[in-house]
């Protein structure tokens, strides 16, 4: 939609900061006292301490600490009136997260600022009149929020925002005093405070949260998005450091996501950038756009603030290889520049963005998702979003419902309204997930989530079976739908569903499930949820005694403990009378990880990350890493169980002393448990799996999409769980079972489902993606994917815990597995890589253009092309790991592309 249907106006970029004052002074938004006591001239306030002054070196000539950045805010909130310090919380590590509030004195007061975001969250909630929300405009200050230091080894942006606080706070022109009035400004500079203290691109527990947003993993996360709903953001900015020297800010690559709203992009291109592009010009510092940084994945700093609250969410990147004050003064002026382009534009942003969620509210009732749409010069639209009208979604809790519970509960907790079926209620149209439209009748307990709300574009991107991308181009993954990570029961409601009166309550964010009168053989919990598993761990840690039957539901006795440990997790209790036959009683495994020696921040890293978080934090597992030493010393003895997540075998291999030390461990008794390339690898060199790797079928890419799964429920790996659920495959090994019995494969015909872009995924079907071998006395359980990606993936993790809580094998099924089966030491260094590759797909005709835009951009040596009849592909190796902003080629790519007229028919970093 053009900019000027929108009602912006960006003639004000070209005004001088006089005639910016005089408009202002004009229109009302400042006193003609305050433009009498200022000039462009007026010195700063002395009385708020410059960070050299506070801290001892000059800002921005080296990085620096968590410590001197609180340091320094907290001076500057005590030397001035205008600045208000608010700790949002505490890192993982117990590092305070702090932001500071700044404006004019009288809207930072706590009571007039709660007034103020009072308004501002009854706006964003839909709950304003027309005329409201134009009172909002003409006479509120606008919310704008700076982040730095998301990723703890790019510090720069966070030192630039002590020298914004200090404009803030100290700032005495009559352009200081302008901005002041019109904005209130939060400045977040350490989002990863452990991060920033341990020079990590992730948090302590090695997880990215720039990918956290959406599943809130992290403690940092959580606490951000509490201030965020609190504070509602009309801009929000997120400070990176990438590869090369230049700068990018928006416009975003394509694709953009279609139900980021016309507002919101209005505000980001057509008023914020282009006083960016102005001020960088100026200045002669050298800057992109529309390059690599998409609009699309649900878990960025700009996407979340855009989708999630309508804000100017945008991304800046400063490239690492500027000398470090460059870096910090180019993050300054961008930083400082977007705020002034919102306070001149304070009221028509403001006006806008109060409007969109009326608008929100009106197309969820009509059963409207936004079309598909691309903002990059020469792109086209090639999928189209579908035309089907989707009322709203529904969540059973009859299955996997203390997952469905945390679901909802995390929806909640962002602003999103969730309806309860008090009783069953027949619906004309719903789509199930991964089926086809019918009629159906959902049982009491569903959760209805009505798109006929303000929060409807973020209801679509969590609850869709798919974010229909509008072209080929992947920065991260190219699907997210929370009821399939999480293995849930629903679908879409493609009629609008018309109840009576007391056939919906809403769900409030107190609400837990009941708790029944225990029976008289205490309380039974259904399995089938990542909740559940938690909580048999954490009642078998408090020594409680917990029991399994057959079809995966737990069973323990009545205690405070047991009500107060469900409650917590809104596990749902019910009374058991009798205690079945056949059930087992469950023991707490000691879990091992073995440690990969890959190094900080490589993916391997991050699996093993995701895993340690997994088995402790969640499952509240004891786990200890131990590696080629310990399993030599015999240390492995003391566990039941060996985690091995993905990660790198090159630089951590193991020797045949310890590869024949896993094999008697697991012939013992013990449980191998893997995952991915370096999974399948430990365990063929340990002769404990028939399963190997196939090649990969060609045309095959999968860059992080959901795919059905069917599974073997008489195996105690999916146990609890439907005959199908879901996998989330980010380009994983294909699996040759072997005679492995298999758990989970991905199957053919009509049940086979992608969410998400895919190409030549029909070489999958019938191939299997989870396995578990008896080995002896003891058990191989390999996963083809990563079940714990990222925190995120419940659907699968409870699927680990199946794993850890399964019985020994049963002898009769041991002698087919009696004889031990040759080492395989080879099969650690052909071990594929944990990153994927980069692939650039071109029309046969343009390979000539691609080899000259491969030239231009730095390509590294070592490339390969696949050519077909009517394509060819470039795939450029990825053995370190490396993010795509760690490589500069990447960033220089798609220009240089574009410069020789070439168009990717697929593109993924």
């Amino acid at each position: 939609m053009p900019v000027r249907k929108l009602g912006f106006d960006v003639m004000a970029a070209r005004l001088g900061a006089a005639a910016v004052l005089l408009a202002a002074i004009a229109g009302g938004a400042l006193p003609a006292t305050a433009a009498a006591a200022c000039s462009s001239r007026t010195p700063p306030d002395p009385r708020v301490p410059i960070w050299q002054r506070a801290i001892g070196f000059p800002l921005g000539s080296r990085a620096a600490t968590d410590r001197q950045i609180d340091r320094y805010m907290t001076a500057v909130a005590q030397a001035s009136g205008r600045v208000r310090l608010v700790t949002a919380g505490a890192s993982a590590q117990g590092r305070p997260i702090r932001y500071a509030i700044a404006g004019e004195a009288a809207n930072v007061a706590p009571a007039r600022l709660n007034a103020l975001a009072a308004r501002m969250r009854a706006a964003r909630d839909g709950r304003l009149s027309a005329q409201a929300v134009r009172t909002l405009a003409a006479g509120s200050p606008l919310f704008a929020w700076i982040g730095g230091s998301v990723h703890g080894n790019e510090p720069s942006g966070g030192d630039a925002d002590m020298r914004l606080l200090y404009r803030l706070a100290a700032g005495r022109t009559c352009a200081d005093l302008a901005r002041i009035r019109r904005l209130v400004t939060f400045v977040l500079p350490l989002q990863n405070p452990d991060g920033r203290a341990l020079g990590t691109h992730v948090d302590a527990a090695r997880f990215d949260l720039n990918r956290d947003w959406f599943a809130q993993t992290q403690p940092e996360t959580r606490a951000k998005l509490a201030a965020l709903e609190r504070y509602p953001p009309v801009v929000f900015a997120d400070q990176h450091e990438d590869a090369g020297s230049g700068f990018f800010f928006p416009p975003n690559a394509d694709p953009i996501h279609h139900e980021v709203s016309p507002q919101a992009l209005a505000a980001i291109d057509g008023v914020i950038a282009p006083r960016l592009r102005a001020a960088f010009a100026a200045r002669h510092v050298a800057y992109v756009n529309y390059q690599t940084y998409d609009l699309f994945f649900m878990g960025y700093g700009d996407t979340v603030p855009s989708t999630l609250f309508g804000a100017a969410g945008m991304t800046f990147e400063k490239g690492a290889q500027a000398a470090y004050p460059a870096k910090v003064a180019d993050h300054f002026l961008a930083a400082d520049t977007t705020l002034t382009a919102a306070a001149d534009h304070r009221r028509r942003l403001l006006l806008a963005w109060g409007q969109q969620w009326g608008q929100a509210i009106v197309q969820g009732a009509a059963g409207e998702l936004q079309p598909n749409h691309v903002v990059q010069p020469g792109d086209h639209v090639r999928f189209e979003v579908p035309s089907t009208r989707v009322y709203g979604y529904a969540i059973r809790t009859d299955l996997h419902g203390a997952d469905a519970e945390a679901l909802v509960h995390r929806l909640i907790g962002v602003g999103v309204h969730v309806q309860r079926l008090t009783q069953p209620a027949a619906v004309p149209a719903l789509h199930p997930y991964g089926g086809a439209p019918t009629a159906a009748t959902l049982p009491a307990g569903t959760f209805i989530v009505s798109m006929r709300q303000a929060a409807k574009h973020w209801v679509q991107a969590m609850l869709g079976s798919d974010p229909y991308v509008a072209l080929p181009y992947f920065y991260d993954v190219s699907s997210w739908s929370n009821p399939l990570l999480m293995g849930l029961d629903g679908g879409a409601l493609e009629a609008p569903l018309n109840l009576p009166a007391g056939e919906l309550t809403a769900v409030a964010a107190s609400d837990h499930p009941t708790e029944p009168a225990a029976g008289a053989g205490g309380y039974t919990f259904a399995g089938g949820s990542e909740a559940a598993a938690e909580l048999a761990f954490a009642l078998l840690r408090d020594g409680v005694a917990v029991s399994r039957t057959g079809d995966g539901g737990f069973m323990t006795a009545s205690s405070a403990t047991v009500t107060a440990a469900a409650a917590a997790r809104r596990v749902a209790l019910r009374p058991l009378d009798a205690v079945p036959a056949g059930a087992a009683a469950l023991r707490r495994p000691a879990v091992a990880v073995l440690g990969d020696t890959g190094g900080d921040d490589a993916p391997g890293d991050l699996s093993a990350g995701w895993a340690r978080w997994l088995l402790g934090a969640r499952d509240g597992l004891a786990t200890t890493e131990i590696t080629e030493s310990d399993v030599l010393a015999g240390r492995l003895d003391r566990y039941q169980a060996l985690v091995v997540p993905d990660g790198t075998t090159s630089a951590s291999q193991l020797s045949v002393g310890a590869l024949a030390g896993i094999q008697a461990w697991v012939r013992a008794g013990g449980t191998l448990i893997g995952w991915r390339g370096r999974g399948l690898a430990v365990a063929q060199a340990a002769g404990v799996t028939a399963v190997r790797e196939a090649p990969t079928p060609a045309g095959l890419q999968v860059p992080g999409a959901e795919l059905r799964v069917a599974f073997d429920d008489s195996d105690p790996v999916a146990l609890g769980e439907e005959p199908e659920g879901y996998a989330f495959n980010t380009g994983d090994p294909v699996l040759a079972a072997n005679g492995a019995r298999v758990v989970a494969a991905y199957p053919t015909g009509a049940r086979f489902f992608v969410s998400g872009y895919t190409t030549g995924t029909g070489a999958l079907q019938g191939t299997a993606a989870a396995t578990d071998e008896v080995v002896g006395a003891g058990r191989v359980v390999l996963f083809a994917f990563d079940p714990a990606f990222r925190g995120y993936t419940d659907g699968t993790e409870r699927l680990v815990a199946n794993a850890l809580l399964a019985p020994a094998p049963p002898a009769a099924g041991r002698g087919a597995a009696r004889a031990a089966r040759p080492l395989d030491p080879a099969a650690l260094a052909g071990a594929p890589a944990p990153a994927r590759d980069a692939t650039v797909q071109v029309a046969s005709a343009d390979e000539g253009g691609l080899l000259r835009a491969a030239h231009a951009a730095g390509v590294p040596r070592g490339f390969t092309l696949d050519r077909d009849l009517t394509a060819v592909t470039l795939r450029v190796p990825n053995p370190r790991g490396l993010a795509a902003e760690d490589r500069p080629w990447t960033l220089r790519l798609p220009s240089a592309l574009a410069a020789q007229g070439v168009r990717p028919l697929l593109a993924v970093f």
